[in-house]
């Protein structure tokens, strides 16, 4: 007789597999001295996804949290509103990023020959280059103890959506999303990582 297997793990099965493809480097914290059977349920919280006044939820934030949700019940946890274990933070963090671009340069040397052919010279030198800024995102994501509001567990990507500024690709940020859950160890209701707690670095 065949063994039936709960869904959830069969997701989170398809879950780590995709995460071993190539893809964002992901850097992963957590608090040592958490114990992650103790979370069975999750919610997010209110100013996830939304505007920078945080009065609506925006296009972009609601197809993150679509993602991250379907994360979440693929690695055991369900949806409470009203009472959940976890709360679920998300965001996209913008940072300037300076590129120096060289200039043309020229070579040789001016000289002069005093006695005995001795040469003495001095290097030409043409534009030092020019200083470019870019805005590049990572995708954030924070895993929080309701009853203490405190972080237990951090995912995020490092500069992985490029340069757009405001606008970053869907498929990129959805990208992003499966790498970070990748590195998540744990399901719900066990201590114990179904794999080993290592942050890429």
């Amino acid at each position: 007789m065949a063994v039936k297997r709960p869904k959830w793990l069969v997701v989170l099965a398809g879950l780590l597999v995709a995460g071993c493809a190539s893809g964002p480097l992901v850097h992963t914290d957590q608090n040592p001295a958490t114990d992650f059977g103790a979370y069975h349920s999750y919610a997010f919280v209110e100013a996830a996804g939304k505007d920078r006044e945080a009065q609506y939820t925006t296009l972009t934030g609601q197809r993150m949290e679509d993602r991250i949700a379907a994360q979440m019940q693929g690695h055991g946890y369900s949806l409470d509103i009203h009472h959940p274990d976890l709360l679920v933070d998300y965001h996209i963090a913008m940072r300037d990023q300076q590129v120096v671009r060289p200039g043309p340069s020229y070579g040789g040397y001016y000289g002069s020959h005093g006695r005995g052919g001795i040469g003495v010279g001095v290097p030409l030198f043409g534009d030092s280059g020019q200083v470019e800024t870019y805005v590049r995102g990572e995708v954030v994501i924070d895993l929080i103890d309701r009853r203490t509001n405190k972080t237990v567990w951090e995912g995020k990507t490092g500069h992985w959506l490029g340069s757009d500024g405001e606008y970053y690709p869907d498929s990129a940020i959805a990208e992003a999303i499966a790498a970070i859950f990748a590195k998540y160890p744990y399901v719900a209701g066990q201590s114990a990582p179904v794999m080993p707690v290592n942050d890429a670095q």
